[in-house]
């Protein structure tokens, strides 16, 4: 991808109700959430198996049940970033428990146009969204061991909020 542009990106955003626009491309959008899954995988030290049912389950699916397992609220919102005509990231928001609030439930660019500012991009529209429906605060969870993860939100200024910790037994 020599040519590559970040003028040349358009982030498209859909709600459960544009489930019509959603099926003419969801077997790109589960292509990249296995690889949101393996990467997760790679990332894990506990639950492997688990992280690889999923991973079976969403090859393994139809549009309906990809669509079913996907969009599990109502309100969710998908953010898909395009270049020319084909898919290179998305993210998922839905509301969350915080008034005025939304969780950043996946968000992924394709591994070989990650740096290039489409993350940025992508979350910007996310931001413009939110705030023209009066929404101050977009959480999100992300593991410790992903510093490249950790750093890219950093660096779009998010903070901390909360910690989790696991015991493993």
């Amino acid at each position: 991808m020599d040519s590559f542009n970040i003028k040349n990106i358009q982030v498209k955003f859909f709600k459960m109700k544009d489930v019509f626009a959603f099926q003419d491309f969801w077997e790109e959008i589960r292509d990249l959430s296995i690889e949101l899954k393996q990467m997760e995988l790679e990332q894990q030290t506990i639950n492997s198996l688990k992280f690889l049912r999923k991973i079976k389950k969403i090859e393994n699916s139809n549009f309906s049940t990809f669509f079913k397992s996907f969009w599990k609220e109502k309100d969710s919102t998908l953010f898909v970033a395009f270049l020319n005509e084909k898919i290179i990231g998305y993210a998922l928001t839905s509301s969350c428990e915080f008034e005025h609030s939304d969780f950043l439930r996946e968000f992924i660019v394709k591994k070989k146009l990650r740096s290039k500012g489409i993350g940025n991009l992508i979350i910007s529209q996310i931001k413009t969204s939110l705030k023209k429906q009066n929404k101050n605060h977009l959480f999100l969870g992300v593991l410790a061991s992903n510093t490249n993860a950790l750093d890219f939100y950093r660096s779009l200024g998010f903070e901390y909020h909360s910690l989790e910790l696991v015991l493993e037994i």
